[in-house]
């Protein structure tokens, strides 16, 4: 094994370390804020009003002008998988909507599920929420699944686009799978209990409410309308707007009319770091990214050239930032690490496999217990993990050959690579003359007990003593040239 020496590749890690964040905790730049129109610098929020107003039935015929003495609209995407980078996402949305006096929040739903952890921090926001909240499902062809219909049942009033669907609020595994046994009773019971006080709040059916989490029933648009589960089907925005524009809300006990035709549009769209960090909020990713950085890093102490140090550094880097966004495992990662220790102690003490298989059971109990544990919702396929595994079980049984080759093979430079050499003598000697060897001519003494060698008798070398030969007569070796 080599010394350790200070290459390029860990002069980049130390670079990188030294620009990344302190601390675990994400704190994504805020995006972009977008305004359809400039509202008056004067706009005050809508006033309460008593009265409730029935919803307009029809999309206006033609687009309504903005009117800027309206107070404003915020509009938040809620796209893909829940997780604690989207949490930041809405906090930071209710923070521009109390800062901009806006009359409403309006939550586009379009999910799959995710993190239930991080769907209760969305919920707690929006039933907290001193601006009224409208969640709308949409585009056609989406659904708010899973985490998403509890979103969906705790926003004040719930719109759907045609071909859109909700529910299937069931609790499972992180690739769809049941989960059994007494886990599986309390994770129903609590989420049950959950759905049931939102539906209670927002005066929906707790009945149907609660069967999207014990049945997994799941509704379409024009089902979900039926069963007041939303309060309209809406083509678009505008019909959306013309549709609640005069409905009533109850925020912290005060009724407010929502004045929503008209009104200007404020689209509080994520920042590249949020996208960047909703990106990296994936568990297969993180798993794929701290296996190649440490491949990267176990090839530079190998063979130091700078590259794959660099490029583990950074894949190491990218792993880390990833597990401090999602729920991990700190025994799972422990027992990873273990597991290539043991097989870095392997190469060094050429155990005979014995500490590589046992840095492979440490790597794969590690890998399952990463992400399992700790929510259900969210772990890294098995298949996945079985291919990691071997890949690095394989790159680490590669370089323990090698390394086991380069010791059984015979020296190829200096003084112990010239006995058993066979050459041919240049010269009688009794005792002492001259071999040619290798391309070279020798001083040669002959070896204890030796026969007597003549010239152009073949010789193998039996030691070195300095730079003299110890030879004796062999069969087989080259006569010398004109010999």
């Amino acid at each position: 094994m080599r010394n350790m020496k200070l290459t390029p590749g860990f002069i980049g890690l130390a670079l990188i370390v030294s620009i990344a964040a302190p601390g675990g905790a994400v704190t994504p730049k805020a995006g972009p804020v977008k305004t359809t129109a400039k509202a008056a610098a004067s706009a005050e929020p809508a006033k309460p009003v008593a009265k409730p107003v029935a919803a307009s039935p029809k999309t206006p015929a033609e687009p309504v002008p903005t009117n800027p003495n309206l107070a404003p609209i915020v509009v938040l995407s809620i796209e893909g998988i829940i997780d604690p980078v989207m949490v930041k996402y809405v906090g930071r949305g209710y923070e521009v909507a109390k800062e901009r006096h806006a009359q409403c929040v309006l939550l586009k739903i379009s999910t799959p599920g995710g993190l239930e952890g991080s769907m209760r921090e969305i919920v707690q926001a929006t039933l907290n929420s001193p601006v009224p909240t409208i969640a709308y499902v949409t585009p056609r062809g989406t659904r708010a699944a899973s985490a998403g219909a509890f979103i969906l049942l705790a926003c004040h009033l719930t719109a759907m686009s045609p071909g859109t669907t909700m529910g299937a609020a069931h609790p499972v595994g992180g690739k769809g799978e049941d989960i059994g046994g007494t886990l599986n009773t309390k994770i129903t019971n609590d989420t049950s209990a959950f759905i049931r006080s939102l539906a209670k709040q927002r005066g929906r059916s707790e009945t149907l409410a609660e069967d999207l989490v014990r049945k997994s029933l799941s509704f379409n648009e024009t089902e979900a309308l039926k069963r007041k589960l939303v309060d309209a089907v809406a083509e678009d925005d505008a019909q959306l707007f013309a549709d609640f524009d005069g409905r009533t809300v109850v925020v912290e006990g005060r009724k407010i009319v929502l004045h929503l035709v008209g009104a200007p549009v404020v689209d509080v769209g994520m920042g590249l770091r949020e996208k960047f960090f909703h990106i990296l909020a994936n568990p297969e990713l993180a798993y794929i990214l701290l296996t190649l950085g440490t491949l990267g890093l176990i090839f530079e102490l190998q063979n130091p050239h700078g590259i794959t140090g660099i490029l583990g550094a950074v894949f190491l880097i990218m792993a880390l930032i990833s597990l401090s966004i999602l729920p991990f495992s700190v025994g799972g990662l422990l027992l990873m690490a273990l597991g290539v220790g043991l097989f870095v102690a392997e190469l060094k003490l050429q155990t005979h496999g014995g500490l590589a298989i046992a840095g492979a059971i440490c790597l794969l109990l590690g890998s399952l217990m990463l992400f399992g544990p700790v929510e259900p919702f969210w772990h890294v396929s098995h298949a996945l993990i079985y291919a990691m595994v071997i890949l690095i079980s394989s790159v680490f049984v590669l370089l323990i050959g090698l390394g086991l080759g380069a010791l059984r093979r015979p020296a190829s430079v200096g003084r112990e690579s010239m006995i058993g050499a066979k050459g041919v003598a240049l010269t009688e000697l009794a005792p002492g003359g001259q071999v040619h060897l290798q391309g070279e001519d020798w001083t040669a003494v002959l070896a204890e007990g030796a026969a007597p060698i003549r010239r152009g008798d073949k010789v193998i070398v039996k030691s070195v003593q300095g730079l003299t030969l110890e030879v004796e007569p062999a069969a087989g070796a080259p006569k010398a040239p004109g010999a």
